[in-house]
Parts: structure tokens; C-alpha cells; sequence
């Protein structure tokens, strides 16, 4: 009985770490809908630099909802929320919230 009583906990501790944030620390790269690069560096501290081909580096601060479905971005002090998607360990998908017309950005890990 104790060894199923510590096999359910164990499994249950899996399953709650596994409904956490996602993950996105690291180098990610896309193409915005003009067809410029982008490259996202996110770091465990919650910093961020954004490159592209028309404004260069940018560093700024992030943060994911607890949802997992949100994506907040804050330079000099503005903020911008996106839609955020995990698709994969490998790839995540941006939207724009405030325009369906945007097309989406997808981000595929380096």
C-alpha cells in the first residue's frame, strides 16, 4: 500500500511540474511579416534582447502569464502583450492581440 501511496505522489509531482510556465530561455529565430529576421535571447532572469534587420539590439524585460498564453514585453518602461504559443519545445508562435490581421510570428529554437 505505501509503495502505491508513493508511486501516485510521485506521478502527481510530475504532472503539476510538468502544467508550469513554459520554458523559453534561450535563442529563438523567426521572420517577421515583412520577411526581416528576428532574434529573441531570452535569459532565467527575465531580460530579454530582440534583434532585427530595421532597429538592431534591443534590450528589455519579460514575462509569461500564468496561463502560459501571454507573453509580455517591457522596454524603457512601455510594455507590449502578445499572444503566446508553445508549439513544441522547439518552436513558439506570437500573435498580436489587438489586430487579427497581423500575421503570426514563429520562433524556432537555435
Amino acid at each position: 500500500m505505501k509503495k502505491v501511496l508513493i508511486g501516485m505522489l510521485l506521478l502527481m509531482v510530475i504532472v503539476l511540474a510538468a502544467c508550469g510556465k513554459p520554458n523559453i530561455e534561450g535563442t529563438w529565430k523567426g521572420e517577421d511579416s515583412y520577411g526581416d529576421s528576428l532574434i529573441f535571447m531570452f535569459f532565467d532572469d527575465g531580460t530579454a534582447t530582440v534583434a532585427d534587420d530595421m532597429e538592431g539590439e534591443m534590450d528589455m524585460e519579460y514575462s509569461i502569464n500564468d496561463e502560459g498564453d501571454e507573453l509580455t514585453l517591457t522596454f524603457e518602461g512601455e510594455g507590449a502583450t502578445l499572444g503566446f504559443e508553445q508549439k513544441s519545445k522547439d518552436v513558439i508562435r506570437l500573435t498580436n492581440p489587438e489586430d487579427a490581421d497581423d500575421d503570426p510570428i514563429t520562433l524556432t529554437k537555435q
